[in-house]
């Protein structure tokens, strides 16, 4: 089984993402990426609406890419959010990693995702 987690850090007007799965599986496992987007996190308001997308606006290669996890080892991505202007208050992060394949496919995939609540002050 996978164990993801996720990281949120307030620095001044930064929100900074960490995102981390850790294998737990007793064999290394590979991510499969058909492009450069390897995950994305979306955040909401207390009303549920969007006030923020990691994709938004990118641009990714379209290349196949692969990450090998070894059991036990992590694999962790960063993102920093620039949120000028947002009220301070309760916010909802949801982060997902996404392969396209992974081998060996014993995988479930709602393993990958993650929600956290976090406040802006």
């Amino acid at each position: 089984m996978y164990e993801t987690m996720l990281d949120i850090d307030q620095v001044n007007d930064e929100i900074h993402f960490g995102l981390h799965v850790i294998n737990h599986y007793n064999f290394p496992v590979t991510f499969i990426f058909s492009s450069g987007k390897k995950y994305e996190i979306v955040v909401e308001n207390r009303m549920g609406e969007k006030v923020y997308n990691s994709s938004e606006g990118m641009f990714y290669i379209q290349a196949l890419q692969e990450v090998t996890i070894k059991q036990n080892e992590q694999k962790s991505w960063k993102k920093t959010w620039e949120f000028n202007q947002l009220p301070k208050g309760i916010y909802v992060a949801h982060a997902k990693i996404m392969p396209t394949i992974i081998k060996p496919n014993q995988t479930n995939m709602e393993q990958l995702q993650i929600s956290k609540t976090f406040e802006i002050k």
